[in-house]
């Protein structure tokens, strides 16, 4: 089984707990993946599950809290006994070696992790706020995104914010009201992107 935590586009993610119910049941393993996990509450972290569950793998991303994404460089974390089975299928050069010294890197730089998730969470915090003032649904966020929904008709605004040069996610789903997944930029582009959602449409 399969579960993106947190998950996309709603931003949102099960708490450990649940996760460990979860594994319980199940008789397959149990990939969470935690690509956005880097901007997630420790809480949610499915790693310390592993101690006690050998069905649970856990998948990182380095493309968004080390700002990586060029690089499209990941990694697993689970049991000795699964990793040596997971390594019977893996491709030979899955990996260059370019983009395995850029990981090792920023791993050692755990400064600039802290530093670049204390900003996104921050501006998160604030794109949150203004957005419900503006009468946007946004669930508490564990991304670096926010997902609004609600207010002025997403189309419109998802439009809008095109001519301006300011490009979000126009995510829509049968059954569930169309929405926008913003990515939490830069203030002064934050700044610009509440800017031309406050003005009528």
């Amino acid at each position: 089984m399969y579960l993106a935590n947190p998950d996309s586009p709603s931003g949102t993610a099960q708490a450990r707990d649940w996760i460990a119910q979860l594994a319980r049941q199940l008789d397959c393993p149990l990939v969470v993946d935690e690509a956005y996990g880097d901007f997630a509450d420790p809480g949610v972290h499915a790693t310390p599950l592993l101690a006690e569950h050998d069905n649970v793998i856990v998948t990182r991303s380095f493309s968004k809290g080390y700002s990586l994404a060029g690089l499209r460089l990941g990694y697993a974390i689970a049991r000795p006994e699964v990793v040596r089975e997971l390594e019977k299928v893996k491709d030979s050069y899955n990996c260059d070696v370019l983009s395995q010294a850029a990981g090792a890197a920023a791993l050692r730089d755990q400064e600039h992790l802290a530093r670049n998730r204390a900003c996104i969470v921050a501006t998160r915090r604030r794109l949150t706020d203004r957005l419900r003032a503006l009468g946007y649904t946004v669930p508490e966020s564990q991304t670096n995104f926010v997902w609004a929904q609600g207010g002025p008709p997403a189309r419109e605004t998802f439009a809008r914010l095109k001519e301006n040069k300011v490009l979000v996610r126009l995510m829509s789903y049968p059954g569930i009201a169309d929405g926008l997944r913003i990515t939490v930029g830069t203030d002064a582009e934050i700044d610009r992107l509440l800017e031309l959602m406050a003005q009528p449409g």
